[in-house]
């Protein structure tokens, strides 16, 4: 899983880009200074953001995205909306919450 954050509000969304990494024909890569090779993607893409992208209506482009609504927000406390979590950073870093949210993601919660 590798997670993009926080679109560019307004900015139309960079289609061959996501093709390129939801496609099935893979992507270059280069070490510095070496020379490029293509590697198979072996990742799912998360684009976070507060504002659904501009895209175009191409068939091939919405195969590949799905919009996920989350019905809370991280701000000041008012009803529906739930504070931030100042300690979660370090907490989802600890061996603990790794072991339990790999477990969780292996049994296919």
């Amino acid at each position: 899983m590798v997670v993009f954050s926080e679109l560019e509000e307004g900015v139309p969304m960079n289609e061959v880009f996501v093709k390129e990494i939801t496609g099935e024909d893979g992507t270059g890569f280069r070490e510095l200074y070496g020379k490029e090779v293509n590697r198979p993607i072996t990742f799912v893409p998360f684009f976070s953001t507060n504002e659904i992208p501009q895209v175009t209506r191409d068939p091939a482009l919405w195969r590949r995205l799905t919009n996920v609504q989350w019905s809370a927000m991280a701000e000041d406390q008012k009803p529906g909306v739930y504070k931030a979590d100042p300690e979660l950073k370090d907490l989802v870093k600890t061996k603990e919450y790794l072991e339990s949210w790999l477990y969780w993601f292996i049994q296919g919660a």
